[in-house]
């Protein structure tokens, strides 16, 4: 790695670090560039828009969920529908023990809606959306392996039954995240409790057999 490849990783590093621990509206670009150890102008040069490098530090969050989820993937074992189980219940927990970047994707998906003019260059997008959909792409591979062990049966497809899970489940995450404690006063349950609902509801639908059908 060169130095400007250094320089590069040190500022979306520094962003990273900042928009976890202060959020979105807070962090400005003059604390990036001061944490990163370089001048703002430096900064500009390599992002001319601050959102260009907020993108870069939520693709940078993303890849570190990406290789936990990719280990998980590799370390299951036994049936489809238990994979399934297990995959998710490491996916709640890694989300769990990740609450300030879950509330902060919350903040991003919230400021990034289809209102907000800024789009990334098709370059910056591609890699987003590769990075984002590495859950389903996972997740669908368990549902084949269950499909052909005989151990899930679904009459949806797969290509809507799995971001409607990712999306549902992270939704929810980012919800518990966002609302802390106030989630245990509102309901006098955990938000832990609701994900585990959540997917006791996936494998309950999953698991029937065909006289059920």
């Amino acid at each position: 790695m060169d130095k400007r490849d250094r320089t590069r990783e040190s500022i979306i590093t520094a962003a990273e670090a900042l928009l976890l621990e202060k959020g979105l509206a807070t962090t400005s670009m003059e604390e990036i560039a001061l944490k990163a150890g370089c001048h703002r102008r430096t900064l500009y040069r390599y992002f001319p828009l601050r959102e260009d490098l907020i993108y870069e530090a939520v693709i940078n969050m993303m890849e570190g969920m990406n290789s936990f989820q990719r280990e998980l993937f590799h370390s299951l074992s036994g049936t489809g529908l238990e994979r399934f189980r297990l995959f998710l219940e490491g996916l709640s927990s890694y989300m769990t023990e990740h609450r300030n970047m879950i509330r902060f994707m919350g903040e991003f998906d919230f400021a990034f809606a289809d209102s907000n003019p800024y789009r990334p260059d098709p370059e910056r997008e591609e890699r987003f959306v590769r990075t984002a959909h590495v859950t389903e792409e996972l997740l669908g591979g368990i549902l084949l392996i269950g499909r052909s062990d005989g151990s899930i049966r679904t009459d949806c497809p797969l290509s809507v039954f799995v971001p409607t899970v990712t999306t549902f489940l992270l939704s929810a995450a980012q919800r518990i995240a966002l609302r802390g404690d106030l989630i245990g006063r509102e309901f006098g349950i955990s938000g832990m409790d609701m994900v585990k609902s959540q997917i006791g509801i996936y494998l309950e639908y999953l698991a029937r057999r065909e006289e059920a059908l």
